[in-house]
C-alpha cells in the first residue's frame, strides 16, 4: 500500500506520496534488525532496479535518481 503525504514511517514523516515498491525499499533500509536490512550493495541495487522497471511501466513520467558508482 502506498505511503501518503504526511504519514509517518518510524520517526520519519513522508512529505510526498510514494509507491509501494519504494516504500518497501525504505522500510528494509530502516529495519532495526540487521538480518532484515539489505545485506550488501548488490541486493539494494537489485531492489532499486526492480522498482524502477515496475514504476516505469505504470508511471512513465516518474523521476529516478542515479546511484553513485
Amino acid at each position: 500500500m502506498p505511503l501518503s503525504a504526511g504519514e509517518k514511517l518510524g520517526p520519519y514523516e513522508n512529505l510526498a506520496p510514494i509507491g509501494a515498491g519504494v516504500q518497501q525499499i525504505v522500510r528494509k533500509c530502516l529495519a532495526k534488525l540487521p538480518a532484515e536490512r539489505f545485506q550488501n550493495r548488490g541486493r539494494f541495487e537489485e531492489s532499486i532496479g526492480a522498482s524502477r522497471q515496475s514504476s516505469a511501466q505504470r508511471q512513465p513520467s516518474i523521476a529516478v535518481l542515479p546511484l553513485p558508482t
